[in-house]
């Protein structure tokens, strides 16, 4: 295995405390709210808020941006889909998390991959394993309390796929038909152009006759 991210590390944590000099959580828009799944509004600002929560615990530095693969040149080769908590909070704000399920599987897999990357027993380990748990706590009282029944959900989920294809495809139907007469309105100025210096009037010198 690959050299631990922190060489010691206490083990003890607790996701609730903070550094004083911590950034304040950001939430999206309400309106954006209105596109997530039934009852999953509420339980995603409640998970972004505890991963807000666990970003500001100095204990937590080791996972919150990407792990530098130039110190650990053989990350990639152990862990094949990387993920961050800064990875998690860009997530969010950019509207990619359709449910709180899928935001607690992007925050598992950072313990997940950093206890296959370093021994088992290793303080960086152990500092996981202890993130992990309080997580896992954290996280089931806002499943328990989440209003939409996970079989709603799947239900649901493929036709909210489906119109965010439609989406997507209206945006770039839209962007190549303003292409497009931008494109014309370009040709018919250049036309009219050539077609006004053709028909201009050339003058005649003053001693012409014919």
């Amino acid at each position: 295995m690959g050299p631990s991210f922190h060489d010691s590390i206490a083990v003890t944590v607790s996701s609730d405390s903070t550094e004083s000099d911590s950034t304040t959580a950001h939430f999206l828009p309400e309106f954006f709210y209105a596109r997530k799944l039934p009852g999953q509004a509420e339980a995603l600002a409640e998970g972004k808020a505890l991963v807000d929560r666990m970003k500001k615990n100095y204990r937590s530095h080791p996972f919150r941006k990407p792990v530098d693969c130039e110190i650990y040149k053989d990350y990639q080769e152990l862990i094949k889909h990387p993920m961050d908590l800064q990875t998690v909070s860009d997530k969010f704000t950019n509207n990619q998390y359709l449910t709180v399920q899928e935001l607690a599987n992007d925050v598992k897999l950072i313990f997940s991959n950093c206890k296959i990357y370093n021994d088992e027993g290793s303080p960086m380990w152990c500092l996981a394993d202890a993130f992990e748990q309080s997580f896992m706590k954290k996280y089931g009282i806002i499943h328990e309390n989440c209003t939409c029944d996970s079989s709603i959900l799947a239900c649901l989920l493929p036709f909210y796929q489906l119109i965010l294809i439609v989406r997507i495809g209206n945006i770039i139907f839209s962007n190549q038909s303003r292409a497009i007469c931008r494109n014309r309105a370009t040709h018919q100025r250049a036309a009219s152009a050539r077609i006004h210096r053709r028909t201009e009037v050339i003058p005649l010198p003053p001693d012409y006759s014919c």
